[in-house]
């Protein structure tokens, strides 16, 4: 992307640069989201099948001695 300032004026984007601009800003603040959605949906099914160990393991634990 061309530098917004040259030699002290601003430069001109066309309706169709900036449009352009816009949506490849979308989209990466779209990925970014979905990844920290994955991210967080990963966390979560980690923590329950952790906990799902642990409450097999107490109610397992007993019948075994």
């Amino acid at each position: 992307m061309s530098p917004i300032h040259l030699a002290g004026e601003m430069a001109v984007w066309s309706e169709e640069s900036w449009a352009a601009f816009e949506g490849d800003l979308q989209r990466r603040l779209r990925a970014e989201r979905l990844a920290v959605r994955r991210q967080r949906v990963q966390a979560l099914l980690m923590e329950v099948a952790i906990w799902g160990v642990f409450a097999a393991a107490i109610v397992l634990v007993p019948f075994y001695r």
